[in-house]
Parts: C-alpha cells; sequence; structure tokens
C-alpha cells in the first residue's frame, strides 16, 4: 500500500488533520439510492436504458427519506466546491474545507454526498457543452466552461473515483468505517481536482500530474479489489445458492418482544450434533445417561417450549410446503422470513434451525427403522436413505457452529457493534437458506444438489463463521467491550451479594392463610379496583362537562395555545364530535374551500419539508389532512352527507370566482369524495392567484339561502391572510345567515394579521369567524390520536356557540330572497 499511497498528494495531504474531522452523531443514513444514481449519470454503462426507468428511479429517490434529508447538504458542498476551488487554494485545505462541512457523517456517507456534489457540477458543464444556441454560447463565454473535448480529459479518472466509491462502499459492509477513511480523502481530493480543472481559474494541470494522481487512484482500486477478493474467499465458494439479502431485510419488522431461546438452542444442539446423531444411527451411549440428559433438557426448556410450540409448528408446516413447491431457494427463504418477521434475528436463526431439527430428526429415526411400517411409510413419503442424509452432514454441522457463534454474540452484548449487526443478518439469511437446501434434499421434491455444490454451500457457511467469531474476538479486546464487561460484573457481584444477604435472614414460618380471610382480601382488592374505574369515569365525565362549557361560553380572543393548555384533550375525533353535539350543535351541512394559487409552491418551506403545500408524491399534504380531519368530526352532523366543494385561486378564477369540484356543479358525497376530487385536481390545476376570498364566502351565503335556511360550516384552506376590505364586508355580510365560518391557514405564513383578526371586524351579528393555524396546532403534538383530536377540537369549538346565535337570531330555516350571487365555474381540465 505504500507503494502508492503518496505518489500524489505526499507534499499537500494532512490526514489527522481530515481525520480529526470525523465526528459522527450516529446517525445512520441511507445513501444507497443515491448512490446508484450517481452512477447512472456518471459510468458509461447504466442499467437505466429508457426514460420510464430513469423516472421512475428518480421518483423513488426524491421520495426517500435520503434525498429530502441530504438534498441541502448536497447543494451546500456544491457551493463550497465551486468556491473554493475559484480561488485558487490547494487541495489540502479544500478537502479539510469539505470534511468540516460533512462532520457528522459517517464516512461512507461523506464520499457518497461529496460526489453527488461533483456530478451536479460535471453534469452541467456537460449539458452546457453539448448546447449550440446563442444563449448557452454566452453562459459558456462567461463561466468560463470548458469544451466537450476538454471534459473528456478527466472521464477516465471520473470513472476510476467511481469504481473505487463503489468498492468502497462494498468494503465497508464488512469493515470498520475507520479502516476506509484513506482511501475516502483519495477520492474527496480527486473530486477538487476535477472541480477545479472544469472551472478553469486554477492552473491547468500538466498530461503528467493526472498519471500521478491516476496512478495513486488505479493503486488504491487494485488493493481495495484484492481486499474485496480476501473476503469473497473467506465467504463465498461460489455456490449454486443466491440469496437476495434487501428482500430479507425488508421483511424484518421486530415487535421489541424479547423470547427466551436459549434452552431451545440447548436442546438442538443436542439433537443435531454428532454424538446424539450415532446415537440415533445405532453407536453405543449408556442409555440411562442418555435420558437423564434430555431429562433436564425438558425440564430447562419447558417454560420455552411451551412458548413457542405452536411458532414452530407453523414453521415445520411452512418449511415443508415451500420445499415441496417448484420454486427457487431465495423464493422460498424470503418466504420463511416473512413469517419470522417480529422476531430478532438470532431468534430467527434458532427457531428455523428448530423447525429443521424436527424434520431432520423425524427422517434420521425412519431411515434407521426396518419393520414393515416404517418401509411402507418410506416408501410413500420418499423418506432419503441413510447414505443421502450424511450427505447433508456437513452442512447441517457448520449451520450449528454458525448458530452457537450468532447466539454467543448476543450474549456476549445484545447491542453488538454496527458492522457485527450487519454481518448477523447476512449469516442468518444465508443459513436459513441453507436449512432450504437442506430441506429439499430430505424432501426429494427440488432439482439436488451435487456434493460438489453442497461442499461449496457449506464452506461459505464456515468462512462466514469463521469471520463472525474473528470479529467477536476483536470486539471483546476493545475498550469499550473492556468497559462494559467490567460493569456487568459489577452488577452480577451486587445482585450476588444480595442474595446472601437474603440467605442469611431467619427463615419465617409458612403459615398458610385462612380460606375466609384471602377470600375477604379478594373482596377489597375487587372494590378497590371498582373504585378506580369509577374514579376515572368521573373524571372523565367531570373534563367532558368542563369542555363542554368552555365551548358554550368561549369568545372571540381566546387563544388556541390557552385553551389546549387548559384541558385534557378528548381521546380522538369521535370524542370531538360527542362533545360538540353535547354542547348543543343539532345539525350541519359542511361546504369547503380550497386554495389553488401559487404561493402555496413556496409557503411549505418550515411547515412541509420545502414541499409544495399541494404535493402529493408522499405522506398526506395539509390540505388532505385538514379535510379528512374536519370531514370526520363534522360528518355526523350532516342530513344528506353532501359537501359542497369549490377552488379559487387558480388560473380560471384567479380572485373574482370559485370552480365547482364536480364539472355539473353537485356536491360531493362524502369527505372521502371531496379528497378523492382534490387528488385529481391538484394534478391538473394551473395555480395562480390572487387570492381572494370574497367569492368563496358569497358562495356559501347562496348555498345556505337556497338550502332554505340550514346552517352550513364554510371550512376555508388557504395559504395567505384576509386583508381586502371586500373579504371583511362578506364575513359581515355572511353573519346575517345561518353560516359559521373557520379559516384554516396552512403552510409557513407569516399569520399575525389573522390574530384577533375575529375582534376587528364590527357590525356583525354574532361572532361567526375562527381563524386556526394548522401548523402550530399539529407542532404541538407528536402523537398522531393527540394531533387529530386538538386540530379538531380548536378548529370546531366555536361552532356549537355560533349555532346557537342563529337559532337565537332567527336565521335557521329563515330564507332573505336574495339572488344567487356567485355562479361556479367549470374549468376546462375538469372535462379533459
Amino acid at each position: 500500500m505504500e507503494e502508492w499511497k503518496n505518489t500524489f498528494f505526499s507534499q499537500t495531504r494532512d490526514e489527522n488533520v481530515i481525520k480529526g474531522s470525523y465526528t459522527s452523531n450516529g446517525k445512520k443514513i441511507d445513501v444507497r439510492p443515491l448512490h446508484k444514481l450517481i452512477n447512472e449519470i456518471l459510468m458509461p454503462s447504466g442499467t437505466i436504458t429508457n426514460q420510464a426507468m430513469l423516472d421512475s428511479h428518480l421518483k423513488s429517490i426524491q421520495n426517500s427519506f435520503c434525498f429530502q434529508e441530504l438534498s441541502k447538504i448536497i447543494h451546500k458542498i456544491c457551493y463550497q466546491l465551486s468556491c473554493k476551488c475559484s480561488r485558487g487554494g490547494d487541495e489540502n485545505s479544500t478537502t479539510v474545507a469539505l470534511s468540516k462541512t460533512l462532520l457528522p457523517y459517517s464516512w461512507e456517507a461523506k464520499i457518497v454526498l461529496a460526489l453527488a456534489a461533483f456530478t451536479i457540477i460535471y453534469g452541467e458543464s456537460l449539458v452546457m457543452a453539448d448546447q449550440t444556441n446563442w444563449l448557452a454560447k454566452s453562459i459558456k463565454l462567461l463561466k468560463l466552461l470548458p469544451d466537450k473535448w476538454k471534459l473528456s480529459k478527466i472521464q477516465t479518472l471520473i470513472h476510476a473515483m467511481v469504481k473505487m466509491t463503489n468498492k468502497i462502499l462494498d468494503v465497508n459492509d464488512w469493515q470498520p468505517d475507520q479502516n476506509i477513511s484513506t482511501y475516502v480523502q483519495t477520492v474527496v481530493e480527486s473530486i477538487v481536482v476535477c472541480t477545479s480543472y472544469i472551472i478553469g481559474l486554477d492552473d491547468e494541470y500538466t498530461e503528467d500530474e493526472f498519471s500521478k494522481l491516476m496512478e495513486t487512484v488505479d493503486g488504491m482500486n487494485a488493493h481495495l479489489g484484492q481486499l474485496l477478493d480476501e473476503m469473497n474467499e473467506m465467504t463465498d465458494g461460489n455456490c449454486k445458492l443466491t440469496i437476495d439479502e434487501n428482500a430479507i431485510r425488508s421483511t424484518h419488522t421486530p415487535d421489541g418482544k424479547k423470547v427466551k431461546v436459549r434452552p431451545l438452542h440447548k436442546l438442538i444442539n443436542e439433537m443435531l450434533t454428532a454424538s446424539v446423531t450415532s446415537t440415533v444411527e445405532g453407536a453405543s451411549q449408556d442409555q440411562g445417561a442418555l435420558d437423564s440428559q434430555l431429562k433436564f433438557l425438558k425440564n430447562s426448556s419447558e417454560e420455552c417450549l411451551e412458548e413457542l410450540t405452536e411458532t414452530l409448528d407453523k414453521i415445520c408446516c411452512e418449511l415443508s410446503c415451500q420445499c415441496s413447491k417448484g420454486e427457487d431457494a431465495n423464493s422460498k427463504t424470503v418466504a420463511l422470513f416473512k413469517m419470522l418477521s417480529q422476531y430478532s434475528w438470532e431468534v430467527k436463526m434458532v427457531l428455523a434451525l428448530a423447525a429443521f431439527s424436527i424434520i431432520y430428526g423425524e427422517s434420521s429415526l425412519m431411515a434407521n427403522r426396518t419393520n414393515p411400517l416404517a418401509d411402507s411409510i418410506k416408501l410413500l413419503k420418499q423418506v432419503p436413505e441413510k447414505s443421502k442424509l450424511s450427505k447433508i452432514r456437513s452442512l447441517i454441522d457448520a449451520m450449528v457452529k454458525v448458530t452457537n457463534t450468532i447466539v454467543k454474540v448476543v450474549e456476549v452484548d445484545e447491542s453488538p457493534p454496527e458492522n457485527m449487526s450487519t454481518h448477523i443478518e447476512t449469516t442468518v439469511s444465508w443459513t436459513v437458506g441453507s436449512i432450504i437446501i437442506c430441506m429439499s434434499q430430505i424432501i426429494g421434491l427440488d432439482d439436488e444438489y451435487t456434493e460438489d455444490e453442497l461442499s461449496k454451500l457449506t464452506k461459505k457457511v464456515e468462512g462466514m463463521n469463521t469471520y463472525l467469531s474473528q470479529e467477536l474476538d476483536t470486539w471483546c479486546q476493545t475498550e469499550k467491550y473492556k468497559g462494559k464487561s467490567e460493569e456487568d460484573k459489577k452488577k452480577l457481584g451486587e445482585v450476588k451479594r444480595k442474595v446472601e444477604e437474603v440467605k442469611r435472614m431467619p427463615k419465617k414460618e409458612a403459615t398458610r392463610k385462612p380460606k375466609e380471610e384471602i377470600i375477604e382480601e379478594k373482596v377489597k382488592r375487587m372494590a378497590k379496583e371498582d373504585k378506580k374505574k369509577v374514579e376515572e369515569a368521573t373524571r372523565k365525565a367531570d373534563e367532558k362537562k368542563r369542555v363542554i362549557q368552555m365551548l358554550q361560553n368561549i369568545q372571540a380572543d381566546n387563544d388556541n395555545g390557552a385553551i389546549l393548555d387548559s384541558i385534557t384533550l378528548p381521546e380522538n375525533k369521535e370524542q370531538v364530535s360527542s362533545t360538540l353535539r353535547e354542547s348543543g350543535l343539532e345539525s350541519s351541512n359542511l361546504i369547503i374551500g380550497i386554495d389553488f394559487s401559487a404561493s402555496n409552491r413556496k409557503k411549505g418551506q418550515r411547515s412541509f419539508n420545502y414541499q409544495s403545500l399541494h404535493d402529493l408524491s408522499g405522506s398526506p399534504n395539509p390540505y388532505q389532512q385538514a379535510i379528512d380531519i374536519i370531514g370526520n368530526t363534522l360528518a355526523p352532523f350532516t342530513k344528506d352527507n353532501k359537501i359542497h366543494s369549490y377552488g379559487f385561486g387558480d388560473a380560471s378564477t384567479k380572485g373574482d370566482d370559485v370552480f365547482s369540484f364536480h364539472s355539473d356543479l353537485t356536491p360531493c358525497q362524502g369527505f372521502e369524495e371531496v379528497l378523492t376530487c382534490y387528488r385529481k385536481i391538484a394534478q391538473k390545476v394551473y395555480f395562480d392567484g390572487p387570492t381572494c376570498f370574497a367569492p368563496i364566502i358569497e358562495a356559501a351565503i347562496d348555498i345556505v339561502e337556497n338550502s332554505g335556511g340550514q346552517h352550513h360550516v364554510l371550512v376555508i384552506i388557504a395559504d395567505d391572510s384576509i386583508r381586502q376590505s371586500k373579504e371583511i364586508d362578506s364575513i359581515v355580510t355572511a353573519s346575517e345567515y345561518a353560516l359559521s365560518i373557520v379559516y384554516v391557514g396552512v403552510g409557513d405564513g407569516p399569520w399575525d394579521e389573522m390574530k384577533g383578526l375575529a375582534d376587528k371586524i364590527h357590525g356583525r351579528k354574532f361572532d361567526n369567524f375562527q381563524f386556526v393555524n394548522f401548523y402550530d396546532i399539529m407542532k404541538r403534538y407528536e402523537n398522531p390520536s393527540e394531533k387529530e383530536a386538538a386540530f379538531s377540537l380548536v378548529s370546531t369549538m366555536k361552532i356549537p356557540m355560533q349555532y346557537k346565535a342563529s337559532k337565537e337570531h332567527g336565521f335557521l330555516g329563515r330564507t332573505t330572497g336574495r339572488p344567487t350571487k356567485v355562479v361556479p365555474r367549470t374549468p376546462s381540465f375538469l372535462l379533459q
């Protein structure tokens, strides 16, 4: 390694400074999707061959957690690379500066993020180099961008950097992070060199300097290749079996429940190790000693077996069923892992091996019986002969040994280092796959593996066991483990000391309580429990009464946050509906107004992860959430479940009109249909503006008038404040009708103008307006049910009081003869 390590960077590299910049925050970030995209862009032969495949891959990356979290840091590195390289600084200082930006990330994340930033710079230059129009030529001239022939001079180096990154990530799957730091530094410094060359403000590198750099990268690539070859030799015998580890890992959804499998593991060892097998096959052994051993195992495993018997039966059936199918071994392995999804990795391994030991043991017993009944069963079930079972003996021994190592790792430390955890996942995947192969040999319905193929598979499992054992030995020598070990010893010593103290205490005479006393205690305990239940029910009833009183006496200037702080939240939206009914709300219909102005595209930076507020690519957006929660809450009060739904602020309505969600102007049937129509519209609508709320309020007044004065709730969901005088005038006019207005503000705001707006609107017959800051309410709580209950309560809390005011003013059931003022439009996109 020393031969090539310093051929190019010997005079500039300060490895200690760069290594000192590594202070990982321990957060695991999956950079594989991003790494795959980089490969597709920078390498000449990618796996994506058409536009549809590219679109699909880009969408999956955009929706991933990786992309959302890392896009900002990639842009920051881009700017830093461009800035540093344009100042003419040396490669080492620029690399150190980048390392500080990448401070909290692991080594493999550093290299992928740096390469992603370079990909943007290189890709933009390549795109511009291909353009021939006057605008592109002007930009190339002003930015001094290189021509295509100049960019081609560094393509070989770029391909070498990508290949080296691929190998670094492969090696990192098996080795601790610190072992790859030198390689990462080399790639990052090569990126700096290439960026300086592209920007062209630095002295141009000579052919000799590029040759030395290529020599360095090629040397490191060769060394990484040797490391990978050594790992493959240790863990791979080019066996016939292939395992999709990613598919298996995706099935892993542990429920966190601890399962005792140590006694079961010990029993499996006794069943499958050579000593017991030789006894089954007829070797002489003291029967009394064997009976004693089995009795001990039964007693120690009884509790564990009772808990796991049903699971083991299911796994046995699944194993037999899967291995009797004509599918490949990988598909069968993945199917078995789906069944074991809730268990930890070592428990999966022990359970799978336990189920196999039952099937293998039954086959061994049948193979050694010679009476007519056994011969008939063997013929009907096609039970293999002893010679065939002996072919898989070495593989079984390897599976038992690797299971012992996995169990030992977990016994040493329930939370082993990350690299060991990854190795355990891989080892369990391949060992369970080996169980499938052994089952196929026993059942005999699959293509039979040759002795050479079984030998290669055995070699692979043995290699994994050797590697995991080495990792365990290395871990046990570290200071971190020794510290934990000493702490465990102290705890164990403390437990032993307390046990000895208990033993030295004088024993009390065992006295049996009279039956009458036992019954009396049981009655008292039941009475106490009943009292607690009554007290809890009374507390909930009192709290509900307090919430109802609050809703009945709520004032216009009440602060939403203060209200939530002063009460115990209802448990869910349904309880909010019940509270509204008990507060005096008898019936009401729902009207929805959605803002489709262009400002929605940029108002989600703080509140919606830099996405458009109407984004439909991931989790429900703020509009969908608000419709769902309010719709669920008010649905019990609607008589016919019809919801008039409108949009405004788009190119067809601007600030002057509204459009209906249905082309025939009919209402939606339930809030579920509102959500369905919204999704279709949000994908086709032309966002525009300005935002004006007067038309939607006037349209709602028309609906109330045409319904014969039935009470309605207008829910306006928008990203802007009410400012115009005609909007205020519409709210005042609406106070002469049985209409409540709930304004839900979504996005970043600002919402200062909306706070206390209800107090500033004069001339109303009653307080008919309520403003709710969606983001402020939702961010107060972590639990989704609490979020929904809080928003549901705050957005509807004035409605009972408003309903009562409409009644007292005689607005319910009254019509004024007002002519219809707003006729909703039917935009062209609804007719497509």
